[in-house]
C-alpha cells in the first residue's frame, strides 16, 4: 500500500516523506484525484520488507521496486477502484541489478520515466 494513502503516526525510516500530503480520508484526495492516486502496488520479491509501498519523492530512486510479474508490468489499483496493468518501460525497474542493496531503500536511477510516473501518482507536495 502507497505510504502516502492512510498513514497514521511517525515516519519509518523517512516514509511517508516529510513535506508530501498525506490521504487519510476520499476528500484529501484532490490532487492528484481518486483517479490518479495509486493506493496498492505490485511489490518485486527481493524489495518486500515493510507493510507499504514506501516512496523517495524528491528525487530519481526507488524506496521499495515495483514488480514486474506480468513482464513488465505491475498490476495497480487506484483510490477510486480501478485497476490497471502498467508497463515499466526503464530496464532498471523491470530489470534491477541482483546487488543494489534491496534494503537500503535507495536504489537510484537517474531519469527514470517509471520513478516519475510513481512519484505523480503517489503523493504531491504539501
Amino acid at each position: 500500500m502507497n505510504s502516502f494513502v492512510g498513514w497514521a503516526g511517525v515516519a519509518y525510516r523517512e516514509n511517508p516523506q516529510t513535506g508530501y500530503r498525506v490521504y487519510k480520508k476520499t476528500a484529501d484526495m484532490s490532487e492528484p484525484g481518486p483517479s490518479g492516486l495509486f493506493v496498492f502496488s505490485e511489490i518485486h520479491h527481493d524489495s518486500i520488507c515493510r507493510p507499504f509501498f514506501g516512496m523517495i519523492m524528491n528525487r530519481p530512486a526507488f524506496y521499495h521496486v515495483p514488480a514486474d510479474y506480468h513482464r513488465p508490468s505491475s498490476t495497480i489499483s487506484f483510490a477510486d477502484g480501478h485497476g490497471e496493468i502498467h508497463k515499466w518501460v526503464d530496464p532498471r525497474t523491470q530489470k534491477p541489478p541482483a546487488n543494489i542493496g534491496w534494503h537500503d531503500h535507495n536504489y537510484s536511477v537517474p531519469n527514470s520515466p517509471d520513478v516519475a510516473w510513481l512519484q505523480q501518482r503517489a503523493s504531491t507536495r504539501r
